[in-house]
């Protein structure tokens, strides 16, 4: 149906959304701005279609040339009319602040220019800050701006990943994941704190996994003795773990790979898949595919595939353009148009056989196979004998409902 291709496409937007979050951009806007300040906002309201403006009672000064005491004026903007403003009257906050942008727009905002924006346009803050944050984050902004890119700034940022808020942590493994020399640059006490996180029961599993992902990506081969101990099998880890030792030795043993793909855990089958090249157990990607119960698990097969075998794997991975999870047809319309024009003959073949039910999955991967898809989908909106699947076509080349 329509409604099925378009949320094929992508989810339809919530009718009301929450309040942006905060915490991700934090230490950006702290690095760049002119001050970190905590305090509570008041009065905040809407001044036009997208500025909000509130006052700002500061009690404590992080950084900046600010005093505890003083009430402020600040602006920040709201570009969804679905979602509620992010700051509430007496709401607790921490934020980074930067001076007014210089457009118009903003002059018109603030006329007299008494304000502060939030920095990292609007996203620089985190309600309801804790003490180890604030601790964490203080610690972080004392240092000199060299040494933020030295031994010292991945001490405190692992500090920060193992102690802070979630949102905030997650912000600074990004930026230690940035970060130029990691290897070289995490001595005893970065390690020290990404070891605490990463075996804090207390924390969020995703700033664990998080933690196993930059040893991955970043192959920080000093952590290994502690990601082979998380590797072991039963433990809640086990999984991103694996996936992490893998990563850090270049493979995994074929039996480790056969225990993987055999596992009752999906995350496990996933870690598998990624490893099963080459080995014998690759042929069960097939199968797995079409059978395996977890979504996830499916597309990590359909994946490998399409990345190991390019046009050879499209019969092997068709089967998921027409499985019963939204997702799962989405990521194969997406890698089967991906391999490009020559799929666009056996996508319309697909159309043209199947119901307008199954016509979903093989029209979303025609929009995504190039020119030669587009007009494969200009042909079936403009000729196909069910009007339904006219319908798909022409919603899939962005023209609406509307009878053409």
């Amino acid at each position: 149906s329509a409604a099925a291709l378009l949320l094929l496409l992508g989810p339809p937007a919530r009718a009301e959304a929450p309040p942006a979050r905060g915490g991700l951009r934090f230490l950006a806007g702290a690095e760049a701005g002119t001050g970190v300040l905590v305090g509570v906002t008041r009065d905040p309201g809407q001044i036009d279609t997208h500025g909000y403006a509130a006052r700002f009672e500061v009690e404590r000064v992080l950084s900046g040339d600010f005093r505890p005491g003083t009430q402020l004026r600040i602006g920040w903007e709201e570009m969804s009319p679905s979602r509620r403003p992010r700051f509430i009257d007496g709401g607790r906050v921490l934020l980074a602040l930067e001076p007014l942008p210089g457009y118009s727009l903003w002059r018109s905002r603030f006329p007299g220019g008494k304000a502060h924006a939030v920095a990292q346009r609007g996203e620089a803050f985190l309600r309801d800050p804790d003490a180890p944050t604030l601790l964490r984050v203080s610690q972080y902004l004392s240092l000199p701006d060299d040494q933020r890119q030295r031994a010292a700034g991945v001490a405190a940022l692992a500090a920060l990943v193992a102690e802070s808020h979630p949102d905030l942590a997650k912000g600074a493994l990004q930026r230690l994941n940035l970060m130029s020399g990691l290897n070289e640059k995490l001595a005893s006490g970065g390690m020290v704190w990404l070891v605490q996180g990463v075996r804090d029961p207390q924390r969020p599993m995703e700033i664990r996994e998080g933690i196993l992902a930059l040893v991955a990506e970043r192959m920080l081969h000093k952590l290994r003795v502690v990601v082979a101990e998380l590797a072991l099998p039963g433990g809640p880890l086990e999984a991103a773990a694996t996936a992490a030792l893998a990563a850090l030795d270049g493979s995994l043993p074929v039996e480790r790979v056969k225990l993987l793909l055999a596992s009752r855990d999906p995350a496990l089958r996933s870690v598998g898949v990624r490893y099963a090249r080459g080995t014998a157990a690759e042929g069960r990607l097939r199968s797995l595919v079409r059978v395996d119960p977890d979504p996830e698990v499916r597309i990590a097969a359909l994946d490998a595939l399409v990345e190991w075998r390019g046009l050879r794997a499209f019969g092997d991975v068709e089967p998921a353009l027409f499985d019963a999870e939204a997702s799962v047809r989405a990521r194969a319309a997406r890698a089967i148009g991906g391999l490009g024009a020559e799929t666009v003959p056996r996508l319309q073949e697909l159309v043209e056989r199947g119901s307008h039910e199954d016509a979903v999955g093989p029209i979303a991967a025609l929009r995504f196979s190039g020119a030669e898809g587009t007009l494969a989908l200009r042909e079936i909106a403009a000729g196909h004998s069910d009007e339904r699947v006219r319908t798909l076509a022409r919603i899939a080349l962005g023209q609406g409902l509307g009878r053409h």
